[in-house]
C-alpha cells in the first residue's frame, strides 16, 4: 500500500466504511449471535460501532461523553500560554501542542492538539492532574470507570471465545490497579489542518466518540481508505496492536487516520474523545517482528515512530503494526 496524498481521499468519493453495529446490552447477556458478530468485526475490519442504549449500567457513557466534549471545547478555546501550563514534555501526559507527531502527507506534521489524562494519575493520590480536570474529577472518574467496564466486558468475552487459559485471559492484563499507559485522549483538530497520520493503535481497545467527519479506515475488502460515519449516540471501537498480538494475530488492528474532510463531509472543527486501553506495563508480548518485549517497551517504541520522519517510518512495520502486509494479502 503506497503513501498517497491525503487530498485524494477527503471528499465523498472515498466512500463510507460498512462497519457493524454491536449491541452492548446483548453482549452483557452473552447472546451467542451478538458475540459471533463481535468476533467477525474484530477479525475483519477491527472496527465497529457499539450501541450502549440498552445497557442499564453502561448507557450513561453517552451522556457523560457529551459533558466531556463540552469541557474540551472550553479547554481548547483557552489562550495557548494557558494550555501550555499543562505541558509536561511527555507525549502521553498533559497538554500536547500541534506539530508533535508526523502528519499524513510526506514531510508534514500533524495538525491537532490534545490533552492526555492518564488513568493511573487520576486514581493515585499523588497523581499529576491538570487543574481544569481536577475541578471536574467526579465526571472524569465516572467516565473512565464506565470505559473500563465496557472494555473489560469485551475482553472477557473474547477470552471465552478463544478459550484462553485462566492465567493468560485478556482481561487479567488490564486491571486498573496495575501500572499501565491507559489514557483518555481529548483531541482538537482545527478546520484548516485536520490530519493524523496512518497508524494502528498501540494498546488493546479504543473507545472513540466524535461528532464530526474525518476518521478514515482501510477497507480490508479493497485496500481503499473509507470514511467512518460519526454517530453521536454510538461509540467507535477498534482493536489495538497488543490485543492483536495476544490473540496470536487472529484479530485485526486495521489502519486508520484523520484527514481534513471536504465537500459534504466538511466540518468547521473536529473534536474526538478516545479512551485508549493499554495493558499493564510488565506484560510480555510477541510484537510485529515476533520479538518478545514488554508492553511498555512497545508503547515507547510506537510513540517514537509516531514522531519520526516519514522516511524513518517506512523502514519498519511499527507505525502500522504489521497490518499493511496483512491487508496486502487479503
Amino acid at each position: 500500500m503506497s503513501r498517497t496524498n491525503a487530498a485524494e481521499y477527503t471528499d465523498e468519493r472515498a466512500g463510507t466504511a460498512p462497519l457493524a453495529t454491536i449491541d452492548f446490552a446483548r453482549l452483557e447477556q452473552r447472546n451467542f449471535g451478538e458475540i459471533a458478530r463481535l468476533l467477525k468485526a474484530c477479525t475483519t475490519h477491527g472496527f465497529f460501532y457499539l450501541d450502549f442504549s440498552g445497557s442499564t449500567r453502561a448507557r450513561g457513557i453517552v451522556e457523560d461523553k457529551e459533558k466531556v466534549l463540552q469541557f474540551m471545547k472550553g479547554y481548547f478555546a483557552q489562550p495557548f500560554n494557558v494550555k501550555m501550563e499543562d505541558h509536561r514534555n511527555i507525549r502521553t501526559r498533559g497538554f500536547i501542542p500541534v506539530g508533535t507527531f508526523t502528519g499524513v502527507d510526506k514531510g508534514s506534521k500533524e495538525c491537532f492538539e490534545h490533552l492526555a489524562l492518564a488513568r493511573d494519575e487520576l486514581i493515585q493520590p499523588s497523581g499529576v492532574v491538570p487543574r481544569a480536570i481536577e475541578n471536574q474529577r467526579e465526571l472524569f472518574e465516572r467516565y473512565l470507570g464506565l470505559n473500563d467496564y465496557a472494555t473489560t466486558t469485551i475482553l472477557t468475552i473474547l477470552s471465552d471465545v478463544f478459550d484462553v487459559d485462566d492465567t493468560a485471559r485478556f482481561e487479567r492484563h488490564h486491571r486498573a490497579n496495575e501500572t499501565s499507559d491507559t489514557i483518555l485522549a481529548m483531541l482538537s483538530y482545527p478546520s484548516d489542518g485536520t490530519t493524523h497520520n496512518k497508524h494502528t493503535d498501540i494498546g488493546s481497545l479504543t473507545i472513540l466518540f466524535s461528532h464530526e467527519w474525518g476518521l478514515q479506515v482501510v477497507a480490508p475488502e479493497t485496500g481503499n481508505w473509507e470514511f467512518v460515519e460519526p454517530r453521536s449516540d454510538h461509540a467507535i471501537i477498534n482493536v489495538g496492536d497488543v490485543l492483536r498480538f495476544l490473540s496470536g494475530k487472529k484479530l485485526n488492528s486495521c489502519l486508520h487516520r484523520v484527514v481534513r474532510a471536504t465537500g459534504k463531509y466538511e466540518t468547521p472543527h473536529r473534536y474526538s474523545l478516545a479512551f485508549l486501553l493499554r495493558p499493564k506495563d510488565t506484560l510480555r508480548i510477541s510484537d510485529v517482528e515476533d520479538k518478545t518485549i514488554s508492553a511498555k517497551e512497545w508503547h515507547d517504541r510506537k510513540y517514537e515512530i509516531y514522531a519520526a520522519s516519514h522516511d524513518e517510518q517506512e523502514t519498519n512495520e511499527v507505525l502500522t503494526g504489521g497490518m499493511e502486509k496483512v491487508l496486502a494479502r487479503l
